[in-house]
């Protein structure tokens, strides 16, 4: 074999060589972006999603009697839907005065699931097609999310009811509703 010819196999194969390591190493590049995709997926539920309940007088009102729950559990017609029925909310009459309903309207409406941009915002809206429920333990998105739980859990005296949410998801009160952090008491 003559020396050009031996210098040409080696100049190919380095060549070759180079092409392979940078197609592997694209490759890799490939891998660790859909890792940290996958990581911003997995982290995706333990943020707020559902709005921060960060109104003082809705807290004060609503929360003085029962969980305030986030606004972005229901749909903005919901919320205006239960506050056009106050004097018979869950079977006691709520006494707001005009300008405290008009301002949780307005903070609730404007934080509400279809005002959001969040995925699992999206994802209950999308569930309720139309539907405007005055419970969130109606809201077809929710329902799915706890099928799998048996009914006997929320009769449980440390759940009281499905509609406890910070029973079971202590970072309710922050929107935070990340399928890691249940934890179902006993």
């Amino acid at each position: 074999m003559s020396r050009a010819r031996t210098w040409g196999i080696i100049l190919v194969a380095f060549l070759a060589s180079t092409q392979i390591l940078a197609v592997a190493l694209a490759d890799e590049g490939g891998r660790h972006r859909r890792r940290e995709r996958h990581s911003h997926r997995e982290h995706e539920h333990s943020r707020n999603e559902f709005g921060t309940i960060d109104n003082p007088l809705y807290r004060e009102q609503c929360g003085a009697c029962h969980f305030a729950y986030p606004p972005g559990l229901l749909s903005a017609g919901s919320w205006s839907k239960i506050l056009g029925q106050l004097e018979n909310h869950n079977g006691a009459e709520v006494a707001l005065d005009a300008q405290a309903e008009e301002a949780i309207g307005r903070y609730l409406e404007a934080n509400a699931a279809d005002r959001l941009t969040s995925k699992r915002a999206g994802r209950i809206t999308s569930s309720l097609r139309g539907q405007t429920p005055t419970r969130i333990t109606e809201v077809p998105y929710i329902l799915n999310e706890h099928k799998d739980l048996p009914p006997e859990t929320f009769k449980r005296t440390s759940v009281v009811s499905f509609s406890n949410c910070i029973a079971c998801h202590p970072g309710a009160e922050q929107g935070v509703f990340d399928d890691d952090s249940v934890r179902i008491p006993d």
